[in-house]
């Protein structure tokens, strides 16, 4: 989950130490985890906690039943989303759950 105007860590990358930026992260993270299907992008209306939604990107199909997903959060900076489009603790809580 990022801000789309996180200070700290920059969507696109660079930043302070050098990011990659957070499409590409996702994307290496569905590769090293052998997803097979193209990625997956929804729009999450509503507020994400900055008074505009979420984009979410899905890498799913892959090894061990694993599912990777990146959330941008629009407008948001560095801060964890608790609204109610997004919750980061409902979102982890969630995943722990489906996953075990």
């Amino acid at each position: 989950m990022i801000g789309s105007a996180d200070p700290n860590v920059p969507w696109s990358g660079g930043g302070r130490y050098g990011y990659v930026g957070a499409e590409e992260t996702a994307r290496l993270w569905g590769e090293r985890n052998g997803c097979t299907t193209p990625v997956r992008i929804d729009s999450l209306p509503g507020n994400s906690g900055a008074g505009q939604g979420a984009t979410v990107w899905s890498y799913e199909s892959c090894s061990n039943d694993a599912i990777v997903r990146l959330y941008r959060l629009e407008g948001a900076g560095h801060d964890w989303p608790r609204g109610p489009v997004i919750s980061a603790p409902e979102e982890i809580g969630r995943w722990l759950l489906d996953a075990h």
